[in-house]
């Protein structure tokens, strides 16, 4: 007796969609069934995606049956990885992999490292990416903005040398980030929480984080270097740990302090510029604040703007070889357009603006201006972050971004399609 042949590719990848089709050529009374491993929505919570694969392989990988697929075929195993009261962590060997603490979702209560390694689930693998689904850590140091030290929680994200390792804490939800990885190694990027009994979140302290594994010719896979990647024609962004306040306490938000980093969007079709504008918010809460401008005479205000640094002299002192040695956070955003006599591509203080000052009142170091809106037509589309030193105060950015179609210009300014 003939039985249907399961056909199974590697591994799904960012985006992938439910994908069947049936062999066109006819053995005996049945057809060959064929599907690609793609990634499958589960029915128990919308934020977890599975793996369509048939239910004995589902119990191979330990992962969970959650949902059908491939027309009622296949199963939906959602896999997750924790590790134990004693072996906290482990190996991600397959894509789409959950980590979480143990006990998820009930709250990690005990001072514990975990170490996650991600394991290649195919040769062709330049990126990992991290979705941070449920992410909140204790806040960092209040005085400096600092992950490390006594009693804190942190996640540090190492690729392996290919990306400069980086620390992360308080609350991430909803954040995400890439990592590049060396297509010689097997081991693509090791994720380590460290969780402290004596740090104090703001809220339940507990994680889930969805770790994808990019191909490297895959329409997913950011610009190297990126640590951030934004597809849409209209994007949030915002740094990590931001809630708009700008008194730092336990419980509340603000910049994490030495970090240096692209975010980067895609540039869809028909598209020739970007626009930066400040996100709406209430309640005396901070869309743009980051720090005050350097600038501070009548001479140096045609560089700075409302409470904003029109070049990186305003908002930094960067020495010889391009290191900042001094100065504040900030955001670089190449190509901004130029008007009102702006000719800076950098940005600080209490609100973000592309119009430069009269140079006889000075800068607003203070932020009592308005927002205007840049407008960037830079390609590729990005934005460099930097928090430089300590930081205490510092509420961070939530910024949209609008791609324009080509043609859409201020002030008169025309814009030919620029090349991807």
């Amino acid at each position: 007796m003939l039985y249907p042949i399961f056909i199974f590719l590697c591994c799904p990848f960012l985006g992938s969609a439910f994908e069947t089709e049936r062999d066109q050529k006819s053995f005996s009374l049945f057809s060959v069934l064929k599907w690609k491993n793609t990634a499958c929505q589960a029915v128990s919570d919308d934020t977890l995606q599975g793996v369509c694969v048939t239910a004995q392989e589902c119990d191979d990988k330990g992962g969970d049956k959650d949902g059908n697929c491939a027309a009622g075929f296949g199963a939906c195993c959602v896999l997750t990885l924790s590790g134990t009261d004693t072996a906290p962590g482990g190996t991600v060997t397959e894509n789409c992999t959950f980590i979480q603490n143990v006990d998820y979702p009930s709250a990690e209560v005990n001072t514990r490292t975990y170490s996650y390694m991600v394991t290649k689930c195919s040769s062709d693998i330049c990126q990992v990416r991290l979705d941070f689904l449920v992410a909140n850590f204790a806040q960092p140091v209040a005085a400096t903005g600092s992950c490390a030290g006594d009693d804190r929680d942190r996640i540090l994200l190492d690729a392996g040398g290919n990306d400069p390792d980086r620390t992360l804490c308080g609350d991430l939800t909803g954040q995400h980030v890439y990592m590049d990885v060396s297509p010689a190694n097997t081991n693509a990027a090791t994720i380590t929480v460290t969780a402290d009994a004596d740090a104090a979140a703001g809220g339940t302290k507990n994680w889930r984080i969805k770790v994808s594994q990019i191909e490297c010719d895959s329409e997913y896979r950011a610009p190297d270097g990126c640590f951030q990647y934004f597809f849409e024609n209209v994007n949030t962004i915002m740094t990590f740990n931001y809630d708009g306040a700008t008194a730092r306490a336990n419980s509340d938000g603000g910049v994490l302090s030495g970090l240096d980093y692209r975010i980067c969007i895609k540039k869809n079709d028909g598209m020739c510029s970007i626009e930066y504008t400040p996100s709406e918010v209430t309640n005396g809460l901070e869309a743009f604040d980051l720090g005050a401008v350097a600038a501070t005479t009548a001479a140096n205000a045609a560089t700075a703007q409302h409470g904003v640094g029109g070049d990186k002299a305003s908002c930094a002192t960067i020495d010889a070889n391009g290191a900042q040695t001094a100065g504040t956070n900030y955001i670089q955003i190449p190509g901004a357009v130029n008007v009102n006599e702006f000719t800076g591509d950098s940005f600080c203080g209490g609100k973000l603006s592309n119009f430069a000052l009269d140079p006889t009142v000075g800068p607003d170091a203070l932020g009592a201006n308005v927002h205007s809106t840049v407008i960037a037509t830079g390609v590729p589309f990005e934005i460099r972050y930097v928090a430089f030193g300590d930081q205490a105060m510092d509420a961070g950015f939530s910024l949209m971004a609008t791609q324009r179609p080509c043609g859409i210009l201020p002030h008169g300014v025309t814009q030919s399609h620029p090349q991807a």
